[in-house]
């Protein structure tokens, strides 16, 4: 339960961004990668996929795999692997969306 009602609280706050008409999108933006970065969703640390940028070079954070029973890093890289077949040309990596204390 506690799982589900986490996965609902970061869809509402990604919902409730996107209607902040007094912030702008990069403070839009970091607000839910913190909150991202505190609130794991399920057993194994959650995953950015990221897309290199053909125009700066940096990766960009262009989806997040969470909520996985088992390993969500496993599941990022399948979808990696649509992603790459749907764009060949692009590059692109799974990143973990938290770090855990050692």
């Amino acid at each position: 339960m506690t799982m589900m009602r986490d996965a609902m609280l970061i869809a509402l706050l990604g919902f409730s961004i996107g209607g902040c008409a007094d912030r702008s999108a990069t403070d839009e933006q970091n607000a839910f990668e913190t909150y991202v970065a505190k609130h794991q969703i399920g057993q194994s640390v959650d995953q950015w996929i990221e897309t290199k940028s053909v125009v700066t070079g940096q990766w960009d954070r262009t989806a997040l795999v969470f909520g996985y029973i088992n390993d969500d890093l496993s599941e990022c890289q399948k979808a990696l692997s649509g992603f790459k077949q749907a764009n060949p040309a692009r590059e692109y990596r799974c990143a973990p969306a938290q770090i855990l204390p050692k």
